[in-house]
């Protein structure tokens, strides 16, 4: 018997294994081996992965398991962007690339390790002047441009939770249901999305228009593309 979802045995795609020179240089060269070990030892295998990060205070147990609920790393303290930022800073990755990016009219933008790092930290100074604090729920609601990765990242270093809405998803009644949903303290978007070809679609207009019921909203932080960039809050 075959599932009616299964395709084709005909249109089933069969890999070949990874040339030596590409598996000698993966994060995982033998992922049966790899797997074998992790099936043996659950627990172990994640104490191995979780010893590549930076913690503030190790953990007692790796999980509690109490069907169908389980804690991880239980009463272990860890922040996300310490590991994605200052590590990198005590090292040689300093003036490393961390992160490229090129817009649709080829503008280039790069930041190394410690630039990201002066900008996260700026932003998210930023974000506690606004009294936006742990547990706050933030809007993004932005392009693909690196301002939204910073912001994403200065969430998490204050313990804010963000939400992230695609700014070509929809219009101002979907990014509404997103904002009350979340109970979002404050939203942050761009002044316009910049698309292929060079056409501009106004963002800021949406968010006018979504914030007219969402009393949750205190504050609400621009970024400017198509004046001298900035960000500027209102």
């Amino acid at each position: 018997m075959t599932n009616a979802e299964d395709p084709p045995e005909s249109t089933q795609k069969v890999y070949n294994p990874a040339p030596p020179e590409y598996r000698n240089d993966a994060r995982i060269k033998d992922y049966a081996l790899s797997y074998a070990n992790f099936e043996k030892d659950p627990d172990d295998f994640w104490r191995r992965v979780a010893s590549d990060l930076l913690w503030f205070r190790p953990w007692d147990k790796i999980k509690e398991w109490e069907y169908p609920h389980a804690k991880w790393f239980v009463n272990a303290k860890c922040n996300i962007t310490y590991n994605c930022l200052e590590r990198h800073l005590k090292n040689n990755r300093r003036n490393k690339v961390a992160l490229f990016w090129r817009g649709e009219d080829g503008t280039e933008k790069i930041y190394t390790y410690d630039r990201l790092y002066k900008a996260v930290m700026q932003f998210a100074n930023a974000l506690k002047n606004l009294g936006v604090g742990k547990g706050d729920v933030v809007c993004i609601y932005m392009p693909t441009v690196p301002e939204q990765v910073i912001a994403m990242l200065a969430c998490a270093r204050i313990g804010a939770v963000h939400t992230v809405v695609f700014a070509g998803y929809g219009g101002a009644a979907a990014l509404n249901q997103r904002i009350v949903g979340s109970a979002a303290k404050i939203v942050i978007t761009a002044d316009a999305s910049m698309r292929r070809g060079g056409k501009s679609i106004p963002l800021k207009p949406i968010v006018e228009e979504a914030l007219i019921h969402a009393p949750s909203v205190e504050r609400v932080v621009v970024l400017r593309l198509q004046d001298p960039p900035h960000l500027s809050s209102g």
